[in-house]
């Protein structure tokens, strides 16, 4: 009985001990768990923010008319809070409340607008801006009527770009060409990257003739049942020796397979992207034509494994036209030619001539194997590798003589020189030729020996710097960047103030091939991006396979001597107040203070700060700030650019933790800065760990 006894108490406090350590464990899992809801929660009201930003850009460019008109959505209406039909205020969504307002500053022919949504009682918010042109779309009584065509043209004076990033082409009519610079405005939403940008016709007084407003977007889609009524491709069409684009009427649309967007969180015109972009879908009359793209044969959907699919979820890209207001499905974008080159390569006048010559060259050969080719069996020979049909890439066109413009370059390779004192630009540039597949009664038309017949050509130069992938064939020698895709724009310093591509880190002397490349078709200029850390993918194998690819030799020679830096933070010893006794009870509230310096614990005394490898960086400590609440230690790191090393604390009692530790330092060898600040170093009680109240920012210092 007795031994029974005592094994009865032995068993109880076993039990007692694993209480205590389940509910240790609970509170810490809770904490954690609090934690990734606190960044879920955040992530999802910034994703619906951008959102609603987007709507009410969207909205303010689908105005009906130039002057304010009765009923119809002004562009004169457009201003601070004013304009469209999304009214700005509260916003209610799932569970949360947005503010959204917006700003309109007036430039004569275009407004710039700045989009903001704030939420969390205005702690939170995001911006989209956008540039919103003051020019009409022509109606589909214009596009049938000559008489009201010639009669009632918008006259809006437009001031041409600057090269390299906008490059104008003469048309041979005494009209110029030219598609501003793109940039995503909304990307990575689900998936979802969308590319807005204009295509502006205008004549010699600078007078907008046309404005082309094409959106490309990439949309997570699901098939819809059976088939449905759904809309053709619009279909170029000349009025007055300009060409604009025509969409079929709801009445001539064709019963096709069809798709629905399968998220809400994306482009709110993923709907018409889903919906009406398919080709060759067999029904009880046989085949239909392959209407967006001629040569994608056969046309198949893919999930985002790039496997076939015929049911369930898909991933797609389409190109998209704003006419009379609404965004209109157009024909696949079509790349014909990549090129590379440096970006003050055409800031040179007589290489801007020389690339002009090279894009009619382009679109002359392109058009004339259009009008040799078979539409009917697919023609291989339209596949626009050079190599199988004679169009020469940039380099090897300017290497033949009589190529080049006098006074310009004849190769578009780059050579550094460290020890010239000659500073050369290390952002380079992609461009894109396109050139749409044209039905045949159009091509046919057409005569490349006229001097005028660019004007009849659907071409366009399109800057993809940022939308091409970028690599170096020697990173001994450079590294280029090239990174995901982002939404919103940072201060770094970059070349376009969005996110690097094409940007050369150059390390050692050498040689290198720098090469970009770029998708097919769509997903050339809107792929599909899974998540905001992986690479685009192409939304088809066609556009995966037939992917165009354009190289330049960089030889970096010579040495330099890299900057100096000096990195600086703030060294944190943090403490818990003392326990209080009320009664039988112990009370101890939590709270990070400043360790003792003159009492009996001298932790902050000796604390120690040191370099992973002194001959890289040296740290130093500096006496206590004092009269900073908590209290801390200032240290700084001497170094140079380039330099990745790890910063280490020694010194700690027991009962102390060290976050981070060690601290990581990589600094950007690109960056010209000679000052950084990395953030703090924090030695605390370890108890205040699982204290609640106190956490740490991105940077290390802690937040209560």
């Amino acid at each position: 009985m007795k031994l029974f006894n005592k094994q009865q108490g032995i068993a109880l406090l076993e039990v007692l001990i694993a209480f205590v350590i389940v509910m240790v464990s609970i509170a810490a899992l809770y904490q954690l768990h609090n934690k990734y809801l606190r960044n879920e929660i955040k992530s999802s009201e910034r994703l619906t923010a951008l959102n609603i930003a987007e709507g009410k850009l969207n909205d303010l460019r689908n105005f009906g008319s130039l002057s304010v008109s009765a009923g119809v959505p002004a562009y004169d209406d457009i201003g601070n809070d004013t304009g469209g039909v999304i009214a700005s205020g509260s916003k209610s969504v799932g569970t949360g409340v947005y503010n959204l307002t917006w700003n309109a500053v007036d430039n004569s022919s275009t407004k710039d607008v700045t989009i903001t949504v704030s939420w969390n009682n205005a702690a939170d918010q995001v911006q989209l801006f956008g540039s919103i042109a003051r020019a009409q779309s022509i109606t589909e009584e214009r596009l049938t009527s000559s008489s009201t065509a010639s009669s009632d043209k918008p006259v809006v004076t437009y001031t041409p770009g600057v090269a390299p990033d906008v490059v104008s082409i003469e048309l041979g009519n005494g009209s110029k060409q030219e598609t501003t610079k793109p940039l995503p405005e909304v990307s990575n939403s689900s998936g979802s990257i969308q590319v807005q940008f204009n295509t502006i016709t205008y004549n010699s007084q600078s007078n907008t003739q046309v404005l082309a407003d094409s959106l490309t977007l990439s949309c997570s889609c699901s098939f819809g049942s059976g088939t449905k009524k759904t809309a053709l491709p619009a279909e170029p069409t000349l009025i007055d020796n300009l060409l604009y684009w025509l969409a079929p009427s709801t009445d001539l649309y064709v019963d096709k397979k069809w798709g629905e967007s399968s998220s809400n969180q994306q482009s709110s015109l993923c709907s018409i992207c889903c919906e009406h972009h398919f080709d060759r879908y067999t029904d009880g009359s046989g085949n239909f034509t392959d209407y967006f793209n001629k040569l994608n044969f056969p046309s198949s959907k893919y999930n985002s494994s790039l496997a076939v699919v015929t049911s369930g979820n898909y991933i797609d890209s389409c190109r998209l036209l704003r006419l009379d207001g609404y965004y209109k499905p157009m024909p696949d974008w079509n790349l014909v030619k990549l090129v590379i080159m440096n970006s003050d390569f055409l800031k040179k006048e007589a290489n801007q001539t020389s690339y002009h010559n090279y894009i009619k060259y382009v679109v002359k050969s392109y058009v004339d194997l259009q009008k040799a080719g078979s539409w009917s069996g697919h023609n291989s020979t339209l596949i626009s590798d050079y190599t199988s049909v004679n169009i020469l890439s940039f380099s090897q066109w300017l290497a033949i003589s009589g190529n080049a413009t006098a006074g310009g370059d004849t190769t578009t390779d780059v050579v550094i020189d460290k020890n010239s004192g000659v500073v050369v630009n290390k952002q380079f540039i992609a461009r894109g030729i396109y050139v749409d597949l044209m039905a045949d009664a159009w091509v046919d038309s057409l005569s490349t020996s006229a001097s005028d017949y660019l004007a009849k050509v659907p071409f366009y130069d399109i800057n993809m710097t940022l939308l091409s992938q970028w690599s170096s064939s020697n990173t001994d020698v450079a590294t280029v960047y090239s990174d995901p895709i982002k939404t919103l724009t940072d201060a770094d310093s970059d070349y376009y103030g969005v996110y690097k591509r094409g940007y050369l880190i150059d390390d050692k002397t050498g040689t290198t091939v720098i090469t970009a490349t770029a998708y097919q078709g769509n997903s050339s200029i809107a792929a599909y991006q899974k998540n905001n850390k992986d690479p685009e993918m192409a939304v088809t194998a066609y556009d995966n396979s037939k992917a165009l690819t354009d190289t330049l030799s960089l030889t970096v020679g010579g040495t330099v001597t890299p900057g100096i830096v000096v990195v600086s933070g703030s060294l944190y010893c943090l403490d818990q107040t003392s326990t209080t006794t009320t009664g039988k009870d112990k009370v101890t509230t939590y709270s990070a203070i400043a360790c003792d310096t003159n009492g009996n614990n001298k932790t902050f005394d000796v604390l120690t700060l040191s370099s992973s490898n002194s001959s890289v960086a040296t740290c130093t400590l500096s006496a206590v700030n004092t009269t900073a609440s908590p209290a801390y230690r200032p240290f700084s790191c001497t170094t140079t650019q380039g330099a990745s090393f790890t910063i280490s604390v020694g010194g700690t009692k027991t009962g102390y933790t060290i976050y981070p530790s060690p601290k990581t330092v990589t600094l950007d060898p690109a960056s010209a800065a000679t000052s950084i600040q990395v953030g703090c170093i924090n030695v605390y009680q370890t108890v205040l760990a699982t204290a609640p109240g106190i956490n740490f920012d991105s940077s290390g210092c802690v937040t209560h």
